[in-house]
């Protein structure tokens, strides 16, 4: 899990980023289901994230589980355009929402199992924006 911790009062283009990041993952999520693919639930971030302007060209996340353990050059089920291998219930993944813009950058990530409706997240802290 990681969360971008700012230190101090952020700027306003700060907070409304982390909005973005936020709104993005939960379209992403509405999308996993058994049966689903990871093109689907890439495209479904990359669309809600071009309403901001905003493009994100590296990988979204990756599969995780037992005796699996995740590397930065991990290349089984990542979440990229023309991926279409398809969701069973008990996958594992992380959402690896970051985005590291000319000036700034924000990682809100979740990890998350699908089940037989959809999906169930692994941690029980949610993504969050203090103002």
């Amino acid at each position: 899990m990681s969360r971008t911790i700012y230190f101090g009062k952020p700027p306003q283009s700060y907070s409304d980023l982390a909005s973005h990041v936020i709104e993005d993952i939960d379209a992403s999520l509405d999308v996993v289901r058994p049966g689903s693919t990871c093109e689907e639930i890439e495209l479904a971030w990359r669309k809600t994230l071009s309403v901001h302007g905003i493009e994100k060209d590296s990988r979204l996340g990756y599969s995780i589980g037992v005796a699996y353990t995740p590397t930065w050059a991990s290349v089984r089920r990542v979440f990229v355009e023309e991926i279409v291998r398809s969701y069973r219930p008990g996958s594992r993944f992380h959402l690896m929402a970051g985005l590291w813009l000319e000036d700034t950058g924000i990682t809100i990530t979740q990890s998350f199992v699908v089940t037989e409706d959809c999906y169930e997240p692994l941690t029980k802290n949610p993504p969050r924006v203090d103002r």
